[in-house]
Order: C-alpha cells, then structure tokens, then sequence
C-alpha cells in the first residue's frame, strides 16, 4: 500500500495548519538504532548523495516512507548544500517509528537508507512548560475553532503593537509578552483553557 503523500517538500502542513519551528529538531544519523524522541518534536535525517547532480536542487528529489501507530506517509526532504539533503519528521503518537528513504534518479547514498526509532509522550511537567508540545492544532468537530490533537483548546490571539511583532500566539498557561518601541508594553496571559484573557499595560 503506498503512502500517503501528504506532506510536501516546502514544509510541514498537518491539519491545514503550519507552526513555527517551536520546537527543536534534533539530527538523527541515518542508521541509528532506535533513539528515544518525544512525540511532536522534530526530527532531522541527513542522508549524503553519492552522485554529482548539476542543480541539486532541481536535479534530485529525497523522500523519506515514514510508518507509526496510525500514520503512513511520505515525507520530501530538501537539498542542502554540498551533498547533503535533509528529511525532517516528527512522530505524532507514542511507540515504535520506523523510515525508509528514496531518491530519484536512484542514489545509493540518498535511496535505501532505513532506521527506526521509539517516541514517547511528554510529561504533565513538560506540557505544563509549552503547551504547544500537544501537538499542531486541527479544527473542532464543529469547525468554529482550533484544538490540539488531545482536544486541548488552542487559542491564536492577533494582536497589533506599534514596534511589536505582527502577531502573537498564546495557548493556556503561557505568558506573551510584546515590547513596543515606546515606554507602554502589553502583557497577555491565559491561565487556563476556560479563561478569559487578560491584557494589562505597564512600563518597561
């Protein structure tokens, strides 16, 4: 059964809903023997081509077949520089992970590498430090909001501050802070997932 194709070479895009690389992703060796990675945390495979390619970058295409609890999919990789291509990954539930890779024109440093590895859930202590570990949001059942996978509600507040970043996203016990170029500053803070948020002004 082939895999889902679902995930493009640009970029990670579940649930129609792309993230910010919040979360690190450590490098794994192609070959490694079963690390132990928490569940929605990034992952990186760095495969090194044996052929010579005039544009990489147009020239070959990488792909890593990735297969979990519930997930089978094709995941793309990118060029680079020099021979190096990268697949980066993530598992989304906890147990055993394993990946194959391909490449087309076949190479035999980029195709046929393989490996596996065992993912585990965070903490309650780890969630409670970034509730975004809960995975990317999706929508409710109802359509009219975000969730985690959990069902943990996500909340995106846009907020607009003059010399602040265009946007900030806060979910429930996290504190966002935006400094704006002037002595004002706004302080955002979600307590809980049924509470309302407050935003305060003070002085730097």
């Amino acid at each position: 059964m082939p895999p889902r194709e679902g995930i493009t070479r640009r970029g990670f895009l579940l649930q129609g809903v792309a993230l910010p690389a919040i979360l690190n992703h450590p490098e794994i060796p192609s070959g490694s023997r079963r690390p132990l990675h928490p569940v929605w945390q990034k992952l990186e495979l760095a495969l090194q081509a044996r052929r010579r390619y005039a544009n990489p970058y147009t020239d070959a295409t990488v792909w890593v077949d990735l297969e979990g609890p519930g997930f089978h999919r094709r995941v793309y990789g990118f060029w680079d520089g020099g021979s190096t291509f990268r697949v980066r990954l993530l598992a989304t539930a906890p147990g055993l992970w394993r990946w194959r890779s391909g490449s087309r024109p076949h190479d035999p440093g980029l195709a046929g590498q393989r490996g596996s590895f065992q993912a585990r859930a965070w903490t309650p202590d780890e969630l409670a430090a970034n509730p975004l570990r809960r995975g990317y949001p999706r929508a409710t059942a109802n359509r009219h909001a975000l969730e985690h996978p959990d069902g943990t509600p996500f909340f995106s507040l846009p907020l607009a501050i003059p010399g602040g970043p265009p946007a900030l996203t806060v979910s429930p016990g996290m504190t966002a802070t935006a400094p704006a170029q002037s002595a004002p500053r706004l302080v955002l803070r979600i307590t809980s997932a049924s509470a309302k948020p407050r935003a305060t002004t003070g002085s730097i």
